[in-house]
């Protein structure tokens, strides 16, 4: 538990988890916070990165059963597929 109360010292009160997936490693998390996503490291909590491809609440994010990809749906209507290697969001639909 303590690296989960390390990282949501990180977040502000206003910022909430809406979904939540792992890479198959178990080493990151991937995180929807907002319109946010927020990737972290699993033993030391440390957010790492944030990346921003949507314009409204992210509500679902799921990794592809290898672990090479992974998608983000919002609220505005688009799905984002994002390259795990490089967390690069290269495909959007809607």
């Amino acid at each position: 538990m303590i690296p989960q109360l390390f990282w949501r010292k990180q977040l502000s009160e206003s910022e909430s988890i809406y979904s939540i997936c792992s890479i198959p490693n178990k080493s990151e998390i991937i995180a929807s916070c907002a319109n946010e996503i927020i990737f972290l490291k699993v033993k030391s909590g440390e957010i790492y990165e944030r990346r921003r491809a949507h314009q409204s609440q992210i509500y679902s994010i799921r990794m592809s059963f290898d672990g090479s990809y992974f998608a983000s749906s919002s609220s505005d209507g688009t799905v984002v597929i994002w390259r795990s290697f490089n967390n690069d969001g290269f495909v959007t639909y809607g």
